[in-house]
């Protein structure tokens, strides 16, 4: 009925509707936000699309992500603190059944001098007025371009995280407290009944109710039948 609901409730066209129309709303359960790294910084770019992407196909409700470098790090600093070993968990692999579905990409410049690292300033310094080939003559290289690396959202771990770490992170309070709004039982009927009368409306289909088992199907509409057959082997 989910699928159903979404698929009639956006506008298609401006043919005209029924008296019946209903208007229904209801609470996002589910944190709208720009993506965030390990550091609380927001992503740039194409790392942007792509999150929010992955936001909706894998239903992240905290756009916080990490590394798993990043994450290991963290756990192990607070090792002590972590749960006994069990047959769900074990401290010394914390981070054991996590999968890192999320690409970003990070703009990288490397400058090296006879295969060692140096500063970008002291390469333009060194290579000012150079040709490439001189510049590959006298043992200086450089590289630049776009790495991709993997991440995965924090809200996996969660439950291990530390509270000063969770509450620098806003996105987690901001979700608890999306999660805490629940609807009166009756707002609830309601709103299932106005969404079924949507339906009902658009696919234009009559409703019979009938006590009897056997039910009746209108005249001059389509109908699917099910039949069950034994399949002799």
């Amino acid at each position: 009925m989910e699928r159903l609901f979404e698929y009639f409730s956006k506008p298609k066209s401006d043919k005209p509707h029924s008296n019946n129309d209903v208007d229904v709303s209801f609470y996002i359960s589910t944190l709208t936000a720009l993506p965030r790294n390990f550091h609380n910084n927001i992503y740039n770019g194409v790392n942007i699309i792509m999150l929010l992407q992955d936001q909706a196909e894998y239903a992240v409700k905290v756009p916080l992500y990490a590394t798993f470098k990043q994450a290991a790090t963290l756990l192990e600093e607070i090792k002590d603190t972590l749960p006994d070993k069990s047959d769900d968990f074990d401290p010394d692999k914390p981070l054991k059944g996590i999968t890192l579905d999320h690409l970003v990409v990070k703009y990288l410049e490397t400058y090296k001098k006879q295969g060692k690292t140096i500063s970008k300033a002291l390469f333009e310094k060194r290579t000012q007025g150079m040709t490439a080939k001189k510049i590959k003559e006298a043992g200086f290289s450089y590289q630049k371009g776009l790495k991709g690396y993997k991440v995965f959202p924090l809200e996996k771990i969660q439950h291990l995280l530390p509270d000063k770490f969770i509450k620098e992170r806003d996105y987690f309070a901001k979700q608890q407290a999306l999660e805490a709004k629940v609807m009166l039982p009756e707002n609830q009927d309601l709103a299932f009944v106005k969404k079924a009368q949507l339906i009902i409306d658009e696919v234009g289909v009559p409703v019979i109710e009938k006590t009897a088992i056997k039910p009746i199907t209108p005249p001059k509409s389509i109908a699917l039948l099910c039949r069950l057959e034994k399949i002799q082997l």
